[in-house]
């Protein structure tokens, strides 16, 4: 979809570097946890004369007059020495347990004392975060302590069904009939009056048998149909969701620990990582946003929004801390606000907000094969919450300029059931196909491995395209250089392995960025896009619900 232009580029970035007014966007970053890698920020120019991305608002003075996006460079490989330990989880209590008021006075008091001004202005993102979250973890496990096991296990406790006694004793009856009338056949008596007097009484008992099966059965059934309205009653919303969820293939995987480092390290491997986009001839770029992106750091009451969509049974990142104290504690919210300025103003998003363990789900029942699984990132809770407020903004911005259409996407976006509208949308196209005796086609374009195919460059190329400010851009920039994961398995881990290609799937910055990307694919087909009509004149277009198109 777009064309390579590096030479081009290259040579005119030397050309306008020097007569550039601006400030420096060239800045060399490292992690402080990877010692052995060395990212850069470049500034990439294209000669044509495009409309920039807005730094803050519609201001004239903040337009520049060329083209310009950040571009992640190429890595010797995504291997990495880097190591941490996963801490185990926290004994918290219930959440309406009246302990938490206590505890929040508790850290009212010690959180000021512990992290002074002093101390946060004096250390970096990264350190302030992974001490703040090494503090707060000691503090909880000194009070509630930690759970037995990390990982849930298959070893609970089932009650076997309980066997009806009268049931039970005509099965035994039964069984003495039949073994009688077996002897008295083997003894040459077939025939006989007291053999057909044992096959008469084993006859009766078999009657008896079955209806009080048949009435047992409607019993049980009874009683499952009682169990489902009281649960029901209780939460409707549970209800459904577990009466029309798919069961799941579940297992251990077969292979091992190294098995799973090499398909990994090869999968997220981009040997192009380098590789610069640049816009077709006939491509054209969307107009200037007349809604402006909201460039003020998150506040505490949106912090806390996006803190209360979250489970209190979601499971934490390598950090060990879950959403629960979170909630319960806004000592603790005071913190992260501190820290979220901090970030907000540096552009430096903290190491362990881009790393992750990743759980494997088996799709299906090979459970030798690595790529039969889907991997799920568990990132940290912090960043989680931070990165919810950008998200948000990041969609009202795309959705109320016009740059993404809820008619074609609809996959991840807020208040939008994509799955049902598009459902409804196929049955009318099939229906009005059938009664106005037309010939209709309808393709499935499965996208494989979706979230691990979109490059980095590309996000921040689609970022910039539709006027993504530059502070937000640098925000995921960074982000996006730092992202790391391993591979956590009941009885084993791999080492960390850093992702030069593709997006978390569990992150909550993948699902808008990737509406992002997939809506250059969109516009550029827009033109080339021949809509069809029903026979009533409804419009029938692209239905897209990632990872699959429909036409």
């Amino acid at each position: 979809m777009m064309k390579f232009n590096q030479q081009e580029a290259k040579s005119s970035k030397s050309r306008n570097s020097k007569t550039q007014n601006g400030p420096k966007t060239t800045r060399k970053m490292s992690l402080s946890s990877q010692p052995d890698s060395h990212h850069r920020v470049e500034s990439v120019f294209v000669p044509k004369q495009l409309p920039l991305s807005l730094d803050s608002g519609l201001q004239d003075e903040n337009l520049n007059t060329e083209f310009c996006h950040l571009t992640h460079t190429q890595r010797v490989s995504n291997s990495t020495v880097f190591t941490r330990e996963m801490k185990t989880r926290l004994k918290f209590p219930k959440s309406n347990d009246k302990v938490w008021v206590k505890i929040n006075e508790e850290l009212e008091i010690i959180i000021p004392k512990v992290f002074t001004k002093k101390t946060i202005d004096k250390l970096s993102t990264s350190e302030l975060s992974q001490k703040f979250d090494s503090w707060l973890y000691n503090f909880f496990s000194e009070r509630f302590g930690l759970e037995q096991s990390q990982l849930k296990t298959s070893s609970a406790f089932v009650r076997k069904p309980r066997i009806n006694k009268a049931l039970q004793k005509l099965r035994q009856r039964k069984k003495e009939c039949k073994a009688a009338r077996k002897a008295l056949i083997k003894a040459g008596l077939s025939g006989s009056p007291e053999e057909k007097i044992i096959a008469k009484e084993w006859l009766t008992l078999v009657r008896q048998h079955n209806k009080l099966r048949v009435a047992l059965q409607k019993k049980q059934i009874a009683k499952e149909k009682l169990k489902a309205e009281h649960c029901f009653r209780q939460n409707p919303h549970k209800f459904a969701a577990n009466l029309f969820q798919k069961q799941t293939k579940s297992g251990k995987p077969t292979f091992s620990a190294m098995a799973a480092q090499q398909y990994f390290e090869e999968t997220y491997r981009d040997e192009n990582r380098d590789y610069v986009y640049v816009a077709p001839e006939d491509f054209k770029r969307p107009e200037l946003p007349s809604h402006v992106f909201s460039l003020r750091c998150p506040t505490a009451h949106e912090l806390q929004i996006s803190l209360k969509r979250k489970r209190n049974g979601a499971s934490p990142g390598l950090n060990g801390l879950s959403y629960v104290p979170y909630k319960k504690c806004t000592t603790i919210i005071k913190f992260v606000l501190k820290l979220t300025q901090k970030v907000w103003k540096s552009k430096c998003i903290p190491v362990d907000w881009a790393e992750a363990y990743i759980i494997l789900l088996s799709k299906s029942e090979d459970l030798s094969l690595v790529s039969e699984f889907r991997p799920i990132a568990i990132t940290s809770t912090v960043g989680k919450i931070f990165f919810s407020v950008v998200s948000n903004r990041l969609q009202v911005f795309m959705l109320k300029n016009g740059y993404i259409s809820k008619e074609i996407q609809k996959g991840f976006l807020a208040g939008v059931s994509g799955c049902v509208e598009h459902t409804f949308a196929l049955l009318e196209a099939i229906r009005d196909a059938k009664s106005s005796h037309r010939q209709l086609v309808i393709t499935w374009l499965d996208l494989a491995n979706a979230y691990g195919s979109v490059r980095h460059n590309l996000i921040q190329f689609a970022l910039n395209w539709y006027h993504i400010p530059k502070d937000i851009q640098e925000l995921i920039f960074d982000y996006y250089e730092k992202l790391c994961a391993m591979i956590v398995k009941l009885n084993w881990s791999t080492g960390f392995f850093l992702f030069d290609i593709g997006l978390f799937q569990g992150c909550v910055m993948s699902t808008i960025l990737f509406d992002c990307v997939f809506q250059l694919l969109l516009d550029f087909l827009q033109p080339k896009n021949n809509l069809d009509t029903f026979s009533n004149q409804l419009q029938l277009s692209q239905l897209l619900r990632k990872p699959m198109l429909t036409i």
